[in-house]
């Protein structure tokens, strides 16, 4: 009897090339796209099916090529949703749901014990259960009356990417391939520095007399001052708005100060430095006072943590050349800095009293159902589907800009434990990895864990952690810092 085999199968007797199959496929694919969503249905399908089969040969053959496709595509997908008009945020999670359980059903731990190191099985184990508790709450909340819809965009914003801590601990290989890995991120941070640099120089009275904001998925957004009266520009490069760029420009900071210290070459320093610089100038652009302060607070932990009087006089003079920048880019406009918020009690106030006011109703909602929350969804999404038209108002909207806050009012303590054992994977993988025999994974994980606690310090107040493609990078920095730790790979 004839089996299958790469090259083809037996049909009636008679062996069949793999294309023909593949062909009529293809054929009903297009006849069907057409019918349901003409002129173009058909071929947006084939593009689908195209995209789904390239990303599940990678997921199985080579994982850290569909990783590195994977963010370019994350990175680059807002700015493309904006040329063509085209959903392809949303895409870009959906490509991901899709070709994810092909992957599962071959690598998961538990089909096969042996096929994932044993240092990234507590992750997983972890990861199952925050799982099961967002998904018990899901159904709690639907039968509670929320709107699925709400509910669903909820579990997949805090389950869908973390998986990405397994796909980078199974690519990981030698220092030499991390380190190449690092090196493309760096490169990516460059380029969308670069761009928020290029946006900066659109004037921002062209901006305002087309309507280019982001409200209308523009090149920037423009804001007014309320107590000057003047209009200021917070750019956002290519990605989705400028807390993306913020987080994005801290990532760039953070890994050119990994390879100023693991290359002694001096023109890759000079590089690095200037790569420095662009990303501290992107930083500034973006009028984001939250990441410019965990900024300034991820680099002087890591100078106290050198015990260096030189670092320290560095550090002081590179404080004083950005505020010098910040001054020269907004002048008077940072003293108003906080006074450009909404108080329901008292007006036009300050950033500082909205955001305390907010938080206040949130604890007062809290209080009334503290363990399942409110229902995931109600509270985070409810503005963001009102402004996209799927829905007709605001029911129970709150903007805390308190991640954590949000997560207990929406889920209870239940959701919010969930998400907190998840958040904390990486930053446990990063500790461990500081206790490496090898020199530039010790320097790896000093510069990654600040990275990342100052992330999770900064969910406080302005959520960098529940934007893309900042919490890419943070589950897959901490899949390579678990599987390096673990599994003698950091010798």
């Amino acid at each position: 009897m004839m089996s299958a085999s790469s090259r083809g199968f037996a049909l009636s007797g008679i062996r069949l090339p793999w294309v023909v199959p593949a062909g009529l496929l293809a054929g009903l694919l297009y006849v069907g796209g057409m019918i349901k969503a003409p002129p173009w249905g058909g071929l947006l399908v084939l593009l689908l099916a195209l995209v789904l089969v390239g990303a599940v040969f990678l997921l199985l053959r080579r994982i850290g090529l569909f990783l590195a496709v994977f963010l370019g595509f994350a990175v680059v997908a807002p700015l493309l949703s904006r040329v063509v008009g085209l959903p392809l945020g949303w895409a870009k999670g959906t490509f991901f749901l899709l070709a994810l359980p092909f992957w599962a059903l071959v690598k998961a731990p538990i089909l096969d014990r042996w096929s994932w190191p044993a240092t990234v099985r507590l992750p997983f184990l972890c990861f199952l259960a925050s799982a099961g508790l967002l998904g018990l709450l899901a159904g709690v909340s639907f039968f509670r009356g929320i709107d699925p819809l709400l509910v669903v965009d909820t579990v997949r914003g805090l389950l869908l990417y973390p998986p990405l801590v397994f796909l980078a601990a199974e690519a990981v290989g030698d220092l030499r391939a991390v380190t190449s890995f690092l090196t493309g991120i760096l490169l990516a941070c460059a380029v969308v520095a670069a761009g928020a640099v290029a946006q900066a120089l659109v004037g921002i009275e062209l901006m305002t007399r087309l309507g280019v904001n982001l409200e209308t998925w523009g090149l920037a957004y423009v804001a007014l001052d309320p107590l000057s009266g003047k209009f200021f520009q917070r750019v956002f490069s290519v990605l989705d708005d400028q807390v993306a760029l913020a987080s994005f420009s801290l990532m760039g900071l953070a890994l050119s100060l990994f390879f100023l210290e693991i290359d002694p070459r001096r023109g890759r320093r000079v590089l690095y430095g200037l790569v420095f610089a662009l990303c501290t100038y992107s930083l500034i652009l973006t009028y984001n006072m939250t990441v410019m302060i965990g900024t300034a607070l991820f680099v002087l932990i890591l100078v106290w943590k050198r015990r260096s009087p030189r670092l320290l006089a560095v550090f002081l003079a590179v404080i004083l050349a950005v505020a010098g920048l910040a001054w020269l880019h907004f002048g008077p406009l940072l003293k108003n800095r906080f006074v450009s918020s909404f108080s329901t009690e008292v007006g036009v106030s300050t950033s500082l009293v909205a955001r305390i006011e907010e938080n206040r109703r949130a604890v007062a909602m809290f209080a009334q159902d503290p363990v399942i929350g409110h229902g995931l969804g109600s509270t985070a999404s409810a503005g963001l589907y009102y402004r996209m038209g799927l829905s007709e108002g605001i029911t129970g909207g709150i903007a805390t800009d308190n991640y954590y806050m949000t997560t207990a009012l929406e889920g209870g303590v239940i959701g919010l434990g969930a998400v907190l054992l998840l958040h904390l994977l990486p930053l446990w993988g990063l500790l461990r990895l500081g206790r490496s025999r090898c020199r530039e994974y010790r320097i790896l994980a000093r510069i990654g864990t600040v990275w990342a606690l100052v992330l999770l310090l900064m969910n406080f107040s302005n959520a960098p952690m529940n934007t893309n493609p900042t919490n890419l990078l943070y589950w897959c920095l901490g899949g390579l810092a678990w599987r390096i730790s673990g599994e003698g790979l950091s010798e």
